[in-house]
């Protein structure tokens, strides 16, 4: 994990996340990927047909940002020139998270990813993108 200077764009202080509490009736389990059965096998197909649309709409939109970068984006650097596809690339992909990320969080009057926050999923997903977060 790079140190707190490299990362200065990207604020660190906490913010409170939601929570799943009251979301599931007292002492039974909380659901999760490994006690949740796979999907039917007609399911199959159409989960991934999705996936393969958001993935596309995602790429589309990281290099609609790298054509024309936003503001908050000044902490993921200059987006590289299309001359270097694969960095650049890099960089689209980076720039739609950390925008999927700003919106999902509300994160508006600050650049980069924003607060860093206190519930576990979220931070863990957050340290993910963080790195590239610095210019």
């Amino acid at each position: 994990m790079p140190n707190s200077a490299s990362v200065s764009a990207c604020p660190t202080t906490p913010r409170t996340a939601p929570t799943t509490a009251g979301q599931f009736p007292t002492g039974s389990p909380t659901p999760t990927l490994s006690s949740t059965p796979p999907p039917p096998g007609h399911w199959a197909g159409h989960l991934a047909e999705r996936h393969r649309i958001l993935a596309r709409s995602l790429a589309d939109r990281g290099h609609t940002l790298a054509n024309f970068p936003p503001a908050w984006a000044r902490p993921l650097g200059n987006p590289p020139p299309t001359s270097a596809p694969r960095r650049r690339h890099a960089w689209a992909a980076t720039a739609a998270l950390v925008e999927l990320w700003r919106t999902r969080h509300i994160i508006t009057g600050t650049p980069g990813l924003g607060p860093r926050p206190n519930d576990p999923n979220d931070a863990a997903a957050w340290d993910g993108l963080a790195p590239g977060c610095a210019p």
